[in-house]
This record gives structure tokens, C-alpha cells and sequence, in this order.
């Protein structure tokens, strides 16, 4: 087991990590011929750039127009990491390989056929994790990603 840091990053510095972030997206729930009403989800963050330690403050809102019932809520941080190798021989090419993890989640409640739920100010902590920007390492890079999703009899991932 080893430990690649990079250099220390200020994420004052960068504009894109104080925005905060929104994303909507829309499903529509279906068991074999019997399609039903969309599930609409609007998730959003306070911001992008977070350190280990720190809360992601979460909000959702889901819009149940469909006949049937969400049984939960679920927002999971995803770890994302490349590594990349050269091999002799094989002209210079890399060769990738990509490995997820999942690093902390949390769950709300669902809601019924037609109805509504909205979470406001939810906390996922982010645990002590390794940093995203390994600047000066091209062969290993890190993504993270929060993923947000329902739970229904038919599950659906939405954003």
C-alpha cells in the first residue's frame, strides 16, 4: 500500500469550486407495457470544491407524477480513479483501467404515487480521502462524482 500526494491545492483560488451546483432530470417509470407518470428529481450543492472533513450540504426535491411509490431517496460519493501504464512494445499506447468506489452515502425518505418530498440542508460527510488534483502524476487520476438516485419498485438513477 502506498500514498501519491500532489501538490497542496487553494480552493479559494478556484472560481469553479465556490459554485454551487444544480442538475434536473426527469424518468419515466416503467415495468414491461405498462409505462406510467414521470419521476422529475432537482438536486443541487452549495458549492464543488470540498476538502476531507468537510459536509456536503444536499438538497432534493422529487415530483412523484407516477402511479407508483418511491421508496427512497439516496445520495453516494463516488470515487472515481484512472490509472494509466505504458507497455513496451505495445507502440506507446496507454493501457487504462478504471476502478469506483463508493465513499459515503446517505438516505432520505421516499414518497407515494403522486406526491412530492424535498430535502433541505442534508449532510454527507466526505471521510479522509486522497485529493483529486495529483499534479506532476499523469498515470493515476481521481474524479469524485455525487450521484444522486430513487429507490422505487422499478429502480430508476436519475442525475
Amino acid at each position: 500500500m502506498f500514498t501519491v500526494t500532489g501538490a497542496q491545492v487553494n480552493l479559494n483560488k478556484i472560481s469553479e469550486a465556490i459554485q454551487d451546483q444544480r442538475d434536473e432530470d426527469e424518468k419515466t417509470v416503467c415495468c414491461l407495457c405498462c409505462a406510467s407518470g414521470p419521476i422529475t428529481m432537482t438536486a443541487s450543492i452549495d458549492r464543488s470544491g470540498y476538502t476531507p472533513g468537510e459536509k456536503i450540504k444536499v438538497n432534493i426535491d422529487v415530483d412523484n407524477h407516477s402511479s407508483r411509490s418511491v421508496a427512497k431517496t439516496r445520495a453516494t460519493l463516488i470515487q472515481w480513479v484512472t490509472y494509466t501504464a505504458y507497455r513496451k512494445g505495445n507502440t506507446n499506447r496507454p493501457s487504462d483501467r478504471q476502478v469506483r468506489d463508493k465513499v459515503s452515502t446517505i438516505s432520505g425518505p421516499g414518497c407515494e404515487a403522486r406526491g412530492k418530498i424535498s430535502w433541505q440542508d442534508q449532510f454527507l460527510t466526505i471521510p479522509p480521502i486522497p485529493s483529486s488534483d495529483l499534479a506532476g502524476c499523469p498515470y493515476i487520476d481521481i474524479d469524485y462524482v455525487l450521484l444522486v438516485s430513487i429507490l422505487s419498485c422499478c429502480p430508476a438513477t436519475l442525475l
